[in-house]
């Protein structure tokens, strides 16, 4: 509708313009409303720059479109703006990276990661975090474990995100033990920790049907000021439901009511 009206009142197009209609269009999920604008842009002359491409990438590679196989319009449009002679930079690497990866396809993601730099594209944090998800999904620790040294090697920032994603895997395992290792690194770098962080630990013991260890955790996290949110609770109400503690699932559900 917008497009439409100013077309109507004569108003020009820029790059501009049409990178940010099809954001917006990207962002909500609407790959063919986006896939036409490119086209209308197009046609009245006006080229897709590095950003109109990263946009369309990024959003083939959301919204479910590569659990879908969508990954492959991606990588059409990649190969496309290299035979524009615009070169791919370190946001389109992580975008096509994240979709192999969402898709489960690491085998695809780990060229694309090897050859970033060849192509003059730095990994970054997000780069990492993306492959350490990636491979934490797999059950693959190891190679999780190797891709957090070589940030180290790289001088490339590890930061809470890179955690959580360990630590999360690491409680789904059950395996509490590695993940406050991980906790205490954190720790002794001066790192934050976030509400994911402490939901990672919450549902690790209650899974193991610890709940004097998931309460003590979540007083830690209130002491910290991380409030927590409908998923701790939940984790918490659930396991005190299980061991027949109705009286204290009701009290923390009605905790919960009131923030």
């Amino acid at each position: 509708m917008i497009f439409e009206e100013m077309e109507n009142r004569g108003v020009r197009y820029s790059i501009v313009t049409y990178s940010a209609l099809i954001d917006g269009y990207c962002k909500i999920g609407k790959m063919e409303e986006a896939r036409k604008l490119r086209g209308h842009m197009e046609a009245r002359g006006v080229k897709p720059n590095i950003i109109t491409y990263n946009t369309l990438i990024d959003g083939y590679c959301k919204k479910g479109y590569c659990k879908k196989g969508n990954v492959e319009e991606s990588k059409r449009l990649f190969e496309e703006m290299e035979k524009r002679g615009l070169r791919p930079d370190t946001v389109t690497y992580n975008a096509l990276i994240d979709g192999c990866c969402k898709k489960g396809n690491l085998e695809e993601a780990k060229p694309l990661f090897k050859g970033m730099e060849n192509k003059g594209a730095i990994p970054d944090t997000i780069t990492y975090n993306i492959l350490i998800d990636g491979y934490c999904k797999r059950g693959n620790m190891e190679e999780a474990h190797k891709l957090k040294g070589l940030m180290k090697v790289w001088e490339v920032g590890v930061d809470t995100v890179t955690y959580n994603v360990l630590i999360d895997e690491y409680c789904k395992k059950g395996n509490i033990e590695e993940a406050n290792r991980l906790f205490e690194e954190m720790e002794k770098m001066g790192m934050s920790y976030d509400t994911v962080t402490y939901i990672s630990f919450i549902d690790g013991w209650c899974k193991k049907g610890k709940i004097e260890e998931a309460n003590m955790l979540r007083g830690h996290m209130e002491a910290r000021r991380v409030k927590p949110n409908i998923v701790t609770y939940n984790a918490l109400i659930d396991e005190y439901r299980k061991k027949w503690q109705l009286k204290e699932a009701n009290r923390l559900f009605k905790e919960m009511e009131n923030r």
